[in-house]
């Protein structure tokens, strides 16, 4: 009987420490979640907020019959076009378009176009550097200037003491 006592409490004390253990281990999933919920919406509104806006697209634009969904995300391989050629009743095989000169074309100026494009961003950058600093940008058109140089400073438009045709 006294140890069934004992024993009673001590299982007691056990689940109690055990519960706060529990508690306090499951403190950081429960903030994990919290943010979850705070960030990520849920899949049935985003798809609800897809669903509106598309309905609202189509029925504005008037498009509802034509689905481009399969044109995104598609990408096929460049290739020859080969036909046959029909000439005086003789058949000829025959490559029209070859393509190695186009991929050849492409791999030659890509890397050109892109190193471009990373002068421009690298540019634009410093820009907005000197923006944020309250300088003047680096450009061209500083150098151009807004309005033609008047030529002996006579005026662009006679005056009015010049005769004018009616008309």
């Amino acid at each position: 009987m006294i140890w069934g006592f004992f024993e009673s409490s001590f299982n007691n004390i056990c689940q109690f420490l055990s519960s706060i253990f529990d508690s306090i281990v499951s403190i950081p999933e429960q903030i994990f979640e919290f943010i979850k919920r705070i960030f990520i919406p849920d899949t049935d509104k985003i798809q609800k907020s897809i669903d509106t806006l598309s309905n609202t697209f189509k029925s504005t634009f008037g498009i509802d019959s034509y689905d481009i969904s399969h044109l995104f995300g598609t990408e096929t391989e460049i290739t020859n076009l080969q036909g046959t050629i029909v000439v005086g009743g003789y058949e000829f095989n025959c490559t029209v378009l070859d393509v190695k000169y186009l991929v050849n074309a492409v791999s030659t100026f890509r890397p050109v176009i892109r190193g471009f494009f990373v002068f421009l961003l690298l540019l634009y950058n410093i820009n907005q550097l000197l923006a944020l600093i309250r300088q003047n940008p680096i450009a061209v058109g500083v150098h151009i200037p807004m309005q033609a140089p008047a030529v002996n400073n006579y005026p662009a438009l006679p005056g009015n003491d010049v005769p004018r045709l009616k008309g």
